[in-house]
């Protein structure tokens, strides 16, 4: 919210679900006063939207699943989110925080599905879906074939067979690797894919509480970050507008907070 407040210039939103009635009259305040107020939002997770709003329902056969925000062309807010009332202050999420004109107007108006960055001296790699070449899903099982000695991975859901297959075999050559998941989806989508990855003994916590385990993001031998708005789903992959981040060579500062987030994350779930 401080962020938007903050726009001087335009407000730019790619999102799936925009229903927080605090949120909506921000933007429609923020428009009154001449900001460039653009949102592009999936119709069947954003109903109430005033018709006056500079909002466009986006046509296509998957979900518009993007939760990307980006103000004056600089700032971006993006991850897990949703802008629903249950999901920013109920269910767990995490959201970034990147600031860099190059990275915000690839997602504002590239046309090309992938390209490299420089982010404060991180190597990035961000990815536009549907992934119609593979290059997304390839980058991302390229570098669990990399893994040495951990993955941690904190989703929504999890029912990707290639991306399974990729797990299992990073823990059976004898990587430590633990997923934290939503407890609904593990009894349901993602429960095959949980079996066998339990079955050759990968580390599965559940969420415990009545909250969404929302996330969607993996730390790597504490080097590197994934996340982004994409389930390790198929359809998110293929089928869905979505996007996904590749952050490599993380620093020790960087480590630390995504360490830590970790444990918070391990410690509100439950073995099984």
């Amino acid at each position: 919210m401080r962020a938007i407040k903050s726009a001087k210039q335009s407000i730019s939103m790619q999102i799936y679900g925009l229903t927080d009635p605090d949120l909506i009259a921000l933007l429609e305040k923020k428009q009154s006063q001449g900001i460039d107020v653009q949102i592009f939002y999936d119709k069947k997770a954003s109903r109430s939207l005033p018709p006056h709003l500079a909002a466009y329902p986006i046509k296509s056969s998957g979900l518009m699943h993007r939760k990307i925000l980006i103000i004056d062309d600089t700032t971006i807010f993006l991850g897990t989110a949703n802008y629903t009332p249950q999901s920013l202050k109920m269910h767990d999420n995490l959201i970034v925080g990147i600031w860099n004109h190059d990275l915000a107007m690839f997602f504002k108006h590239s046309s090309e599905q992938q390209k490299e960055f420089v982010v404060d001296g991180l190597f990035l790699s961000a990815f536009l879906l549907p992934d119609f070449e593979k290059k997304a899903i390839e980058a991302l099982t390229q570098r669990i074939d990399a893994a040495k000695e951990s993955i941690q991975i904190a989703m929504f859901t999890l029912t990707h067979p290639t991306i399974r297959e990729k797990l299992m075999e990073a823990k059976k050559r004898g990587v430590s690797v633990s997923v934290a998941i939503d407890r609904y989806t593990a009894l349901g989508a993602s429960k095959k894919h949980v079996e066998a990855l339990k079955d050759v003994g990968v580390e599965i916590r559940k969420s415990g509480g009545s909250q969404l385990l929302h996330h969607k993001w993996a730390l790597i031998d504490n080097k590197t970050f994934i996340i982004g708005s994409a389930n390790w789903t198929g359809a998110a992959f293929e089928k869905n507008q979505d996007c996904l981040l590749i952050f490599d060579e993380l620093k020790p500062s960087h480590q630390k907070i995504l360490l830590r987030i970790w444990k918070a994350v391990a410690i509100a779930s439950q073995k099984g």
